[in-house]
């Protein structure tokens, strides 16, 4: 269901109420001889797209000045400040409904021609506004105007923001929204400064959900050389004898095997090599002079001589 929250959203500075009476006033002026007061048609310049417009879900009225510089956005107007103008007759703003592939919200996008800029109003929909234009189907897109890109130098993740909607971007979501490139800013919030005990000196920014990034010295240094966690044992491993797998090894002293996928997200840590990962099990199968396996990177039997040299078989139980 869709939020019951009403959301607007404008960017730019809001212009207060007296910028609209005086806008109002100098056109009332500009239309009328000096010397005579007669009606002329005024300079082609001020055709422009300047003045109110209206919502078809509701009584919200936006002005958006054309001929302003800076160039801003329309803006919010209230009762008091059209009142003030003289009840200028609004024109309906245009709009299109679009809403993206991961949410439920509909989006009002009112993009206005003008000679100078094109004004850009985008409004989430409560169910009542929706319900109020007979519930139009919104065209699904990954492409809202005045989407805000947002990308990380310690992490891989770009993040789209949508009137303060904060969505992680897939490849698949970056690639149909046109590849925009993003803001890069300092590393991912919620993101942990981490030096694994196998990939030492290597500092690592972890991000919630998986992935990481390797600083470097100078990504380092310009954040102020921020703290970091050492870890004990917790890191990536591979076996002497087999290294073509990798493990992690958490804090519960458990290896899991990490796909190269993962491997990759994690920025390449280099595994520290050992004959045996935490976690992993063999035993002697003395009925066929073999040694049994398990392990969270390789499972498999072998002999008592291949075992002689891998592994530490003093104490080894039997299977």
């Amino acid at each position: 269901m869709l939020t019951g929250r009403l959301r607007l959203a404008t960017r730019g500075r809001r212009m207060v109420s007296l910028a609209v009476v005086t806008v109002a006033s100098v056109f009332g002026m500009a239309t009328a001889s000096p010397a005579t007061g007669a009606d002329q048609t005024p300079p082609a310049i001020w055709l422009t797209a300047s003045g109110y417009y209206s919502v078809p879900y509701g009584p919200a009225l936006y002005y958006f000045g054309d001929f302003w510089y800076p160039q801003l956005p329309p803006y919010a107007v209230s009762y008091e400040a059209w009142a003030a103008s003289g009840f200028e007759a609004p024109r309906p703003a245009p709009t299109r409904y679009v809403k993206v592939p991961w949410a439920s919200t509909i989006y009002a996008v009112h993009e206005i021609p003008g000679r100078t800029h094109t004004g850009l109003v985008v409004h989430a929909l409560t169910f009542a506004e929706w319900q109020a234009v007979h519930f139009p189907t919104p065209e699904v897109t990954v492409r809202v105007p005045g989407a805000v890109y947002t990308g990380y130098s310690a992490s891989p993740e770009i993040d789209v923001t949508i009137l303060g909607d904060v969505h992680a971007l897939t490849l698949a979501e970056w690639q149909a929204a046109g590849m925009p490139a993003p803001e890069v800013v300092g590393w991912k919030p919620g993101a942990v400064l981490v030096r694994y005990v196998t990939s030492y000196p290597d500092i690592f920014a972890v991000v919630p959900g998986g992935g990481a990034h390797r600083l470097s010295y100078a990504e380092w240094a310009s954040w102020g050389f921020p703290a970091f966690e050492s870890t004990q044992a917790e890191g990536y491993y591979a076996l002497t004898w087999a290294p073509e797998g990798i493990a992690y090894v958490g804090e519960n002293l458990q290896g899991r095997q990490v796909s190269y996928a993962e491997w990759v997200a994690a920025d390449y840590p280099a595994p520290r090599q050992v004959p045996t990962i935490d976690g992993d099990r063999y035993c002697l199968d003395t009925a066929n002079g073999t040694v049994v396996y398990t392990g969270a990177t390789w499972s498999g039997t072998m002999t008592y001589d291949e075992a002689a040299q891998r592994l530490d078989l003093f104490g080894a139980p039997s299977c």
